[in-house]
């Protein structure tokens, strides 16, 4: 017995030794799996095999990688501070600053507010990346380029060039344009060869006393300001030993700068980033201002100023030799030099500002203001698009910078086509800051040729797209539906490096717009005292250019067309004769309203009789302009207005037609009209006139029948062939003229008439179904006539079918369908129809008509015919005559059997009167308190129209689910010990059992659920064993059987045992065997979390 239970022992602790091993296999398999989480939320494949999920991966991210790039751009989005995540990733792989030398997995471009740039050097930094829990979102930093060309007549600039305001053309000047792109080639003749001298240290290099510094580091939300002064100083710069502030952040305008202004308040300069041994370009003056501005997150050093200058630097252009360009900077080489090292920039920059007499630009009298943020290849980032937009910005009051014109865009296959905004563009702070100071930002659309969408950042709130056209004003690149405007975009020649190329393309086409706005704001600003909106100047233009449709997006575009946009914008009031009205007053008032101030207005009258007379208007105010013609005659008028605004513009009014009738002559006609037989009589009458003429006119327009008399009344007869002809009579007096025209259609030819009717076999019970064919040149009116009872009854038809109820078995309908048309031709068909006895006439022989059945029941449906059976509720049933269905909702049903021939229907009832049925209901018959909280019933319910299901217990409802007829609950048994179940269908069928059953607990005395012996055992407490130690002799049981009728003899024999703590034995073999297990056990743990953790450092 003792080795028995060993043994017992033994195997039941070897489950729990193998259940330890199965959860270390399993904790071995999760944490040695790859942690992409690929099935949750995608991933890519590098080329090196190495699965990286997509989680934090912006879309336009994963197609630049999955297009085999290996090395992207990217914008890593933070929720904290660069320098603490910097110090983390640096920890898994190797980060380096861009002009670090040496290996690297990862290279900063760019530390920007709560955000990083920079570019992934190999795979293990993308899924470092990935895995680092303060990168909240992996961005790609997309590249950017220029699109490429035009015609500046054809958008008619030179008509503005024309218009002089106060002694100065309107060309742009007083304006300035900030181009964002390649830089410019300042020397070339087309900006009358312009060339800035770069200072050098001139003048006395000065210690300060004490250093002009920030606190090291600086703070948060900080705005403050220091004062350097060089008393006595004519010109003076500041000397930064260094400069670490954090640098361009992803919203655009939430990052910390350094701003440098003279004594005037004037930006003479503006830094962010880090850089050492500054000096800042010079300022007149005796005084500098140096102000800080932090935003809300991220710090660094600050700056430390050491040194001063009584004179000039060499960090700064002097531009005031370039008539035609007043600033620039370099964002992408950090340096006040703007030079253009590719030609775009300087052939997007003649476009709008040439000077050349052949190649001259939109706007030549505008000024220039240049931002590099292109390579040498025509490339860069969004992140130097934002910094190049905020010098735009920043020098837009010393500049008067009033637009700003950006000819790039996203390029590469993993670019978006944008079809609404895209608020979360890098760029879009900057764009609406620009917007809020009145600057348009102009931006090419792109030139891959989608008709739906354009690329970032155009699609910015707040910016202005621009599409290209060519010569036709045919669309070949970007465009969807937040483009409006156009611009000439192909063969457009400019200056390029230092001569002229042809170039095409949306870069072409964006110049074209901002200068033409910069013009159109100029021209309302100093004409009218107008100011616009960016928006604004986009409506005007869009609302005044060339349409361009487009069949391929489905849009409308407005090519710029300037000289409909400077003309007043003209609308008529009511009292305006509206166009095609005919009216019978002999004076008419005409009054215009212009959206620009007048100083003259003249209505264009011409008259019936062909002269054409000039009206000079009156105004009640310097916008509105009336006047008043009076004794019209009768007749046909067409009118236009012409304006002059109070510049000189002219301007003019759509034309409008319109007609009088004043004692006209009278003509009546009485025939011919409409549809006529032979012979045709013309007959009409005149009044108020002295002659008449009339013609008639074939379908050719050959005239007929032509004359010429002075009558007051006519009546003949016309010989004319089967045709459709028209009659033109007109009347003559000393004031006017009348003509009427009258169609008709001559017809002598009979309807072709076909009637038919179904079933062909009819009895009393059926409705008989006419069809009635007829075929006729012209409109037809049908009569059907039945006679059943003896008397004839008529019916005017509607339609091409008549249904007629048959009368009794054995009765003879008579009918009659007679069709006339139009012109009174007419054709009949007539017949009988005996209505069949009973038996003769039925196609449907099962089910009876008007039969009951039971929802759900399978219905037999058997004919004497093949055909086509509709059952009523959607259901066909295709040449067959029979078979087996069944209605799942109760209702009444016409079911239609027709062929060719015949044609049957009956009515078939389909009730229910069965309630739900249960079935599968489990629950524990005997509730044991000690091993559950609840019990849980579930159940089978079927019906065709189940409504609900309940359960209640102790007179409570309670809550449970069901799905197709499973339905379950669950609830804690209390004082009762029986549940009920109910069920409803849709047609109040009810059923409703009960059940019981027996509550068990560790105390009713009594062995029940999983209990091991009585009131022990399973959830209870464990029954007692007695442990028999581990003797090596084996002992009957029975010589330790203790008698419960002698208890001194159990004292007596307890007696001769010596207590188990004091047996000393050594370990017996299943204590070896259990030692054995738990060591394996522990190696092989070991080597598993060994194994998992090795695993995911790689």
């Amino acid at each position: 017995m003792k080795k028995e239970m060993e043994y017992e022992i033994y195997w039941h602790r070897v489950g729990i030794v193998l259940a330890f091993l199965l959860v270390g296999l399993l904790f071995l398999f999760t944490f040695s799996a790859d942690d992409d989480n690929s099935s949750f939320t995608g991933f890519v494949v590098l080329e090196d095999g190495m699965k990286i999920s997509t989680a934090k991966m912006d879309s336009s991210l994963v197609r630049e990688i999955q297009n085999g790039v290996s090395d992207p751009r990217v914008v890593v989005i933070l929720d904290d501070s660069n320098e603490e995540f910097l110090d983390d990733l640096d920890d898994e792989v190797v980060v380096r600053e861009k002009n670090d030398t040496g290996s690297r997995d990862f290279t900063v471009t760019q530390k920007l507010g709560g955000a990083v740039a920079g570019k992934i050097e190999t795979p293990n930094a993308l899924l470092e990346l990935t895995k680092n829990r303060k990168v909240t979102k992996i961005l790609l930093d997309y590249p950017v380029s220029f699109d490429l060309d035009s015609s500046v007549p054809r958008i008619n600039a030179p008509y503005l060039w024309n218009i002089t305001i106060n002694g100065v053309s309107v060309d742009g000047s007083g304006q300035a344009v900030c181009i964002i792109d390649t830089g410019i080639n300042y020397a070339h003749p087309a900006f009358q060869g312009c060339d800035p001298v770069s200072y050098t240290l001139d003048g006395d290099v000065i210690a300060l006393d004490t250093a002009v510094e920030s606190a090291h580091p600086y703070v948060n939300d900080l705005e403050q300001t220091w004062i350097v002064e060089s008393p006595g100083a004519e010109n003076m710069a500041l000397h930064f030993v260094n400069i670490s502030l954090e640098e361009i952040s992803d919203a655009g305008d939430t990052l910390d700068r350094i701003y440098v202004y003279d004594e005037n308040n004037a930006t003479v300069a503006v830094y962010k980033g880090r850089m050492n041994d500054v000096w800042t370009p010079s300022a007149a003056g005796s005084r500098l201002y140096v102000k800080l501005v932090t935003d809300g997150s991220v710090t660094d050093y600050g700056f430390l100023i050491d040194s001063v200058i009584d004179g000039k630097t060499n960090t700064t252009m002097n531009w005031t030799s370039c008539s035609a360009i007043s600033g620039g900077w370099d964002v992408y080489n950090s340096d006040p030099d703007p030079v253009d090292d590719h030609g775009h920039g300087t052939h997007v920059a003649g476009i709008i500002a040439s000077r050349n007499d052949t190649y001259r630009g939109v706007a030549p009298g505008v000024s220039l203001a240049i931002v590099k943020a292109l390579s040498s290849s025509g490339s860069g980032y969004s992140s130097d698009v934002v910094a190049a937009m905020e010098w735009c910005t920043s020098n837009a009051a010393t500049l008067n910078i009033s637009a700003i014109s950006m000819s790039l865009g996203c390029s590469g296959q993993s670019c978006p086509h944008y079809q609404s905004t895209c608020p979360n563009d890098l760029t879009a702070p900057s764009i609406q800051a620009a917007y809020d100071l009145g600057i348009g930002v102009f931006i090419a659309a792109g030139n891959d040729g989608w008709s739906n969408g354009i690329a970032n950042p155009a699609c910015a709130p707040y910016a202005i797209p621009v599409g290209g056209a060519n010569d036709g004003d045919a669309i070949q690149y970007n465009r969807g539906s937040l483009l409006q405007l156009l611009a000439p975009g192909t063969g457009i020649t400019s200056s390029y490096h230092s001569g002229w190329t042809s170039l095409s393309g949306t870069s072409m086409a964006t110049p074209h717009a901002a200068a033409a706005a910069v013009l159109l704001k100029s021209y309302l600003q100093r004409g009218y005292g107008i100011i616009t909106t960016p928006f604004d100047l986009e409506q005007r233009l869009a609302e005044t250019g060339v349409v361009v449709e487009d069949s391929a997006s489905g849009e409308n575009y407005s090519r710029i067309d300037l000289a409909a946009a400077i003309r007043p914008q003209l609308s008529f009031v009511a009292e305006t004769p509206a166009a095609g009205l005919t009216l019978s007053v002999e004076n008419i008032n005409f009054t215009i309203v212009s959206d620009l101030p007048l100083q003259r207005s003249l209505l264009q009258l011409s008259w019936p009789n062909g002269s054409d007379l000039n009206y000079s208007m009156s105004s009640s105010n310097e916008s509105s302009y009336s006047f008043e013609v009076e004794d019209l005659v009768s007749g046909s008028y067409r009118f236009m207005i012409w304006v002059e605004t109070n510049i000189g513009v002219w301007g003019y009014s759509a034309t409008r037609m319109f007609s009088l009738e004043l004692d006209n002559p009278i003509i009546t006609l009485t025939s011919p009209e409409g549809y006529q037989q032979l012979p045709i009589l013309l007959q009409f009458s005149v009044a108020n006139t002295d002659n008449v003429s009339y013609s008639v006119f074939s379908s050719s327009a050959t005239i007929i029948q032509q004359n010429l008399t002075n009558i007051s009344e006519l009546s003949s007869n016309l010989t004319l062939e089967d045709g459709n002809y028209t009659l033109n009579i007109t009347a003559y007096n000393i004031l006017n003229q009348t003509s009427i025209t009258s169609s008709f259609t001559v017809d002598n030819t009979t309807p072709e008439l076909e009637v038919s009717y179904l079933p062909v076999i009819v009895s009393a019970a059926d409705n008989i179904t006419f069809s009635i064919a007829v075929v006729d040149s012209s409109p037809t009116t049908v009569i059907f006539s039945s006679n059943i009872s003896g008397s004839w009854s008529n019916v005017t038809l509607d339609d091409d079918t008549y249904v007629l109820s048959p009368g009794n078995p054995g009765d003879v309908v008579y009918y009659e369908v007679m069709a006339t048309d139009a012109s009174g031709n007419m054709d009949v068909s007539s017949g009988t129809i005996t209505v069949a006895q009973a038996d003769e006439s039925r196609l449907i022989t099962s089910p009876v008509n008007l039969s009951s059945h039971e929802v759900g029941e399978k219905i037999d449906f058997e004919s004497n015919m093949v055909g086509s059976w509709n059952l009523g509720d959607d259901r066909v049933v295709e040449n067959n005559d029979s078979f087996s269905i069944q209605y799942n909702d109760t209702g009444s049903y016409t079911v239609t059997l027709s062929n060719a021939t015949y044609t049957e229907s009956i009515t078939v009832y389909v009730n229910d009167t069965t309630p739900p049925e249960f079935s599968n209901i489990t629950y524990d018959e005997i509730f044991h308190v000690d091993e559950k909280s609840s019990e849980e019933v579930s159940a089978t319910i079927r019906d065709h129209q189940l409504a609900n299901v309940s359960l209640s217990y102790e007179n409570s409802s309670i809550e449970g689910s069901c799905s197709d007829g499973s339905c379950s609950w669950s609830f804690t048994p209390a004082l009762s010990k029986e549940f009920i179940i109910a069920a409803a269908d849709l047609s109040g069928n009810v059923r409703s059992e009960s059940y019981s059953f027996v509550v068990a607990s560790c105390q009713d005395s009594l062995q029940n659920g999983h209990e091991e012996g009585v009131d022990c055992g399973g959830s209870c407490q464990a029954c007692s064993v007695v442990d028999l130690g581990v003797q090596e002799e084996e002992t009957p049981l029975e010589q330790f059987s203790i008698p419960e009728e002698n208890p001194v003899e159990i004292a007596a024999e307890a007696e001769d045992f010596e207590p188990l703590q004091q047996i000393d034995v050594k370990r017996s073999a299943l204590e070896r065997k259990e030692y054995s297990l738990y060591v394996l056990w522990g190696i092989i743990a070991l080597l598993g979390i060994f194994y998992a953790l090795f695993m995911k450092r790689r």
